[in-house]
Order: C-alpha cells, then sequence, then structure tokens
C-alpha cells in the first residue's frame, strides 16, 4: 500500500520586496505550521521520506514537520519539482518516486497541490489553504500505476 500526504506551505509574507522563492513565513504561518504539525504527529503515522519545495516558505513550513516526526537528513529532500503552480510537474514527481518508500510526505504550492490531490483522491477539495494537509491512501504498491486512491484525511489549521 502507498500513502501520500499532501501539505501546502503555511501562509507566508506578501510584504517584503523579494523574488517570489525567497518569501519566508509571516507569524499567522508560524502558528498554523506548528499546529498542523503537533495534530499531524498525534494522528497521522511518520513519512518514510519528505519532499520539499525549494521555495523558502516550504522549507520553513517542513521545519516543524521534521522537527515532530524526527524526519532524518536523508529522508528530507529538498526539490524544485514541487515549485509548481499548475500539478503537472506534481503528478510526475510522484510517478516517479523510490519504490522503496511507501507512505511520503510533499510540501508544495498551489494550485499545484490541490491538482494532485484532486487528481488522486476521491474527495474534491476546492483550494487547499495555507498550512492545509491531506491524506490519501492508495491500494497499489507502485508509484508508476497509481491510480484514484481513497481521501482519509483533510486536516485544516483554522479547524484546530
Amino acid at each position: 500500500m502507498k500513502e501520500l500526504y499532501f501539505l501546502r506551505h503555511a501562509h507566508a509574507t506578501a510584504t517584503l520586496r523579494v523574488e517570489d522563492v525567497e518569501r519566508p513565513l509571516d507569524v499567522r504561518g508560524k502558528v498554523d505550521a506548528s499546529r498542523v504539525a503537533f495534530y499531524a504527529k498525534e494522528h497521522l503515522q511518520v513519512p518514510d521520506a519528505c519532499y520539499v519545495s525549494h521555495a523558502v516558505r516550504a522549507q520553513q513550513t517542513a521545519a516543524y514537520f521534521k522537527e515532530v516526526w524526527n524526519i532524518k537528513e536523508n529522508c528530507y529532500l529538498l526539490t524544485s519539482e514541487l515549485y509548481d503552480f499548475q500539478g503537472d510537474k506534481v503528478k510526475r514527481f510522484i510517478y516517479n518516486l523510490p519504490a522503496e518508500w511507501n507512505r511520503v510526505l510533499l510540501i508544495g504550492h498551489n494550485f499545484g497541490i490541490t491538482e494532485a490531490v484532486n487528481y488522486f483522491g476521491d474527495k474534491p477539495v476546492d483550494a487547499l489553504p495555507t498550512a492545509g494537509l491531506v491524506y490519501i491512501s492508495f491500494d497499489g504498491d507502485d508509484w508508476q500505476t497509481l491510480r484514484k486512491g481513497s481521501t482519509k484525511n483533510v486536516i485544516l489549521p483554522k479547524a484546530l
């Protein structure tokens, strides 16, 4: 069985004059990321691997999950493939995940993450909010042949 956790990065500042990829989390983002990470620790299993967009806000969001789940360095990987706002790169990325990993956390951006959630999950999500986390499980055991999975949980920071 394969499992995916899709996480949209937490809320980032829009007021700094920096490149999009360099935008950091704001206070709300830090609070939400922490809240969702601690909830996930209590209600979800630790992923085998964590892939994170190379954007600063995604890395800062990931840091909370890395800490609470004690994700090891060799299982924590940055990638530009998750810096995707359409979803095509995210889907391709998933189909190419290493076979030995069964449960993977992906931290990226909208609308790429929402598109992937709706493509792979059986419950539609309009627009995953910042720090929103979706858990989807699959009957198959091969990333390359994944089909529609079962959306098990949608965790929204304002609901916690």
